[in-house]
């Protein structure tokens, strides 16, 4: 790669917002445009215009995500405010693109931090390219700001019928791809998608493993599969840029293969704008909340007229608060996802319930959401843990509801839906207590008891008396015949 020079050649964007802010205001006049140019919202009349993945995973409670909250700016029209955070991110994501588009390398302190884990720059790199398969359109030339908007009928990707809008940071196209070691590797039929992340902590780093369970790289991906089908895989990679001052930077990456990037898109993120589009048409008193989620990344900012959030009792909101911060401590060894509570494996419709696997009552036997047994307390891959309640069915399909708990068994927000094949294993049965130690003066053993008396074995019964068997009917005797006849002699003839 090109060595890098540390003296800045040139003045970022004007988006930049130190710039902005010296710029004297254009006297230009700011003439709106006209109506049918401006942005629709996301949803109007109940129906959804066009989605991103980051409404899709705002969405999700698998993804830390609230139905309410999406709603409340989504249909709704309750605008968030901005983030601190999220200005530093579009900083560094401005001078980064500019970097990779032109070689100037002009990157402050957080962007440079990450230079050797990026590709050369040149003109066939696919920067800040949207999903529609077009370039990010100019700025606005009247307010410097960009534009992010494109009619989602044109976009390349969709979720339930929906055209998803939104721009992938670098689509690298190039067979040459760089390790998280700087190393270069050889990928024949490989595209990689890089997504540029700016984070105050290490604990807040995805592990690579879990890119395919969330819809933000799997859309990258599905988007990437449908311009290049020729691929046999797509490498997904984050770069974390630490916005702490240490200057540090680490890339993580992974191989997905074309029909897990299809699998994961159609079983994840069209089932979840599925619901998206019943949602939008919802009063504001039926729409579900994730009351687990209400403390994430500093708070909703719906909470002061959420009826979920302020129907919780405050004991269980304090706890939720506690949980959160303490989830973000363990997160960085990768015991537990920062909500607590929610899982980033895709939504999976299941089907009819199984009868749950005998004898599951330990860790060592791991299963999935359907083997689970009501009353039982699991623990998913990213460290939460539930106690199973029943299998719902719920818009046609079966889920399982589990309540999420702490690591004493308390309840600390409300139930939460996963697939069917979500990977669960049983948590172990509370330990038997221990033995009593043994008194100093053990009591004497007890005696042993006395064997048993031998009984003499009962004398054998009398053999019983037969009958003599009756005699024999008489011989029946044929009678003699009868005696022949006696033959006389004839008497002699008389004397003459």
């Amino acid at each position: 790669m090109t060595p890098f020079d540390p003296t800045p050649s040139f003045a970022p964007p004007a988006r930049q917002l130190s710039e902005r802010a010296a710029k004297p205001k254009s006297k230009v006049s700011k003439t709106p445009a006209p109506k049918e140019q401006e942005k629709p919202g996301s949803v109007v009349d109940g129906i959804i215009q066009h989605l991103s993945v980051s409404q899709i995973s705002s969405f999700n409670p698998l993804e830390s995500g609230c139905n309410m909250r999406w709603f409340f700016a989504k249909v709704a029209g309750k605008k968030e405010p901005e983030r601190s955070f999220n200005v530093v991110g579009t900083q560094a994501h401005d001078q980064l693109e500019h970097y990779l588009k032109t070689g100037d390398n002009g990157l402050g302190k957080v962007a440079r931090s990450g230079i050797h884990l990026l590709p050369k720059p040149g003109s066939d790199l696919l920067l800040e390219h949207g999903l529609n398969d077009k370039s990010r359109p100019p700025d606005d030339p009247v307010t410097g700001e960009r534009v992010n908007f494109f009619p989602p009928a044109e976009s390349f990707v969709q979720a339930a019928g929906i055209g998803l809008v939104g721009f992938a940071d670098v689509v690298n196209p190039r067979a040459e791809h760089v390790m998280p070691d700087a190393s270069l590797v050889l990928e024949e039929g490989v595209i990689e998608v890089i997504d540029h992340k700016t984070t105050s902590a290490k604990k807040w780093m995805k592990d690579e493993k879990d890119f395919i369970k969330t819809t933000q790289m799997t859309g990258y991906g599905k988007f990437v599969v449908k311009k290049y089908p020729w691929l046999r895989a797509v490498r997904l990679s984050q770069i974390y840029y630490l916005t702490d001052g240490s200057g540090y930077a680490e890339k993580r990456t992974t191989l997905v293969s074309v029909a897990d990037i299809e699998e994961s898109w159609e079983k994840g993120a069209v089932i979840v704008a599925a619901k998206m589009k019943q949602v939008a048409k919802l009063e504001e008193r039926d729409v579900e909340g994730n009351t687990a989620a209400c403390e994430n990344y500093g708070g909703c900012p719906h909470r002061s007229y959420c009826t979920h959030y302020n129907n919780t009792n405050p004991f269980t909101r304090l706890k939720m608060g506690l949980l959160a911060s303490r989830n973000a401590a363990a997160a960085a060894t990768g015991t537990a996802a920062p909500n607590g509570a929610a899982s980033s494996t895709p939504w999976v419709p299941p089907p009819a319930h199984r009868a749950p696997r005998a004898a599951i009552n330990d860790v060592s036997t791991p299963c999935v959401a359907n083997e689970a047994v009501s009353g039982h307390s699991y623990k998913f891959s990213n460290g939460a843990m539930g106690i199973f309640l029943s299998a719902i069915e719920r818009d046609g399909q079966v889920l399982y509801s589990f309540m999420p708990i702490d690591s004493t068994g308390v309840s600390i927000g409300s139930p939460f839906p996963v697939g069917r094949s979500e990977p669960i294993s049983p948590l172990n049965p509370p330990a038997a207590a221990p033995p009593p130690p043994p008194a100093i003066f053990a009591p004497p053993p007890p005696a042993a008891p006395p064997p048993p008396a031998v009984q003499a074995a009962p004398p054998p019964p009398p053999p019983a008396v037969q009958a003599a068997p009756p005699p024999p009917p008489p011989a029946v005797q044929a009678a003699p015949p009868p005696p022949p006849p006696a033959v006389q002699a004839a008497p002699p003839p008389p004397p003459p």
